[in-house]
């Protein structure tokens, strides 16, 4: 028998909590929703003002603009993209890490919640999000932010949107002046070999290889997306012409995480096209640990709270 990945502490205590619980892959939509929703019950920090606005955009889109208590602007922004499988996640999952990234750089972030599957699929969610940063691009200065000063921040499927969103910008002209990709989705190919971390956290801990094929099912139904193409699969997919022109980049993977090699693949495609792009593994961390509120307060995921900020700091100050 194959010997289990190690976990510190507070996320082999989590690992064993969701495994004790029912098969996420298998409840019913909201069911899973609200189960997962359920991790990240917490209360509200202060020091940040939380504000919606309907982007005039696709129909509108509710999107969060979160900011530092007395702020004066105009403010650079964090526009982050969330994860849930393309499926699950809101503004409430999400509060804490938004919520972190304001207190600790000053910035705003700027939270779209784009529309979920199975109600829309595939194009709609990046469609709907470059439409927002579009329009923050052009119109943020009416929220006081600065609208060119912006990083993109993504997890899991997040991530895989942001991708997504840098090669519509290439296509279209708008300068994304960085990227941070937490624990992202890059390939929706299972049909081929599966990658190493894919084999040995097929079972979890955590995020499963079926529930993320579930979540891929749904929100890119097999025949009406090719799963092979450089939008499914950056991975394996990506184009010399996309990568030539991808933005400045930080990739932080999970050492106990489905998604693992995929990502880090991704990274170091995109280091051998010569572009400016870090690639770092957080050691005995499950999927995606710094958007979890049971672990996020753990010492090896705060320290990348820590390198993300730094990052930004870095780039937009």
């Amino acid at each position: 028998m194959a010997s289990q990945p190690y976990l510190d502490p507070l996320n082999q205590a989590f690992a064993d909590m969701t495994a004790a619980g029912p098969g996420l892959d298998e409840l019913p939509v909201e069911e899973l929703r609200e189960s997962l929703e359920k991790l990240n019950e917490h209360e509200k920090l202060p020091g940040v003002d939380r504000n919606m606005v309907k982007t005039p955009v696709a129909g509108g889109i509710d999107t969060w603009i979160y900011t530092p208590t007395g702020a004066k602007g105009p403010l650079p922004y964090v526009f982050y993209v969330h994860g849930g499988g393309w499926m699950v996640g809101n503004i409430n999952f999400y509060d804490s890490i938004a919520t972190d990234l304001v207190l600790r750089t000053g910035y705003a972030v700027v939270f779209p919640e784009y529309a979920l599957s199975p109600e829309v699929k595939w194009p709609t969610q990046q469609e709907q999000c470059f439409k927002v940063l579009e329009w923050m691009v052009q119109c943020g200065s009416s929220h006081d932010l600065i609208p060119d000063k912006f990083a993109l921040v993504g997890d899991s499927a997040g991530g895989h949107l942001i991708f997504n969103i840098n090669v519509m910008a290439q296509q279209k002209g708008l300068n994304i002046p960085y990227n941070i990709l937490l624990c992202p989705a890059a390939s929706m190919d299972y049909r081929s070999q599966p990658t190493p971390s894919r084999y040995e956290f097929w079972n979890g801990p955590f995020l499963t290889e079926a529930l993320m094929e579930r979540f891929v099912n749904i929100y890119a139904p097999d025949g009406t997306v090719d799963r092979t193409s450089e939008l499914a699969s950056p991975s394996t997919a990506l184009s010399d012409a996309v990568a030539a022109q991808f933005a400045p980049t930080l990739i932080v993977t999970s050492s106990a995480d489905v998604l693992r090699d995929e990502a880090e693949t991704l990274g170091e495609r995109l280091q051998r096209a010569g572009r400016d792009v870090a690639v770092f593994r957080a050691h005995g961390q499950v999927h995606d640990p710094a958007a979890i509120d049971m672990i996020r307060n753990g010492p090896t995921p705060k320290m990348i709270m820590t390198l993300i900020t730094a990052a930004l700091k870095e780039r937009l100050d």
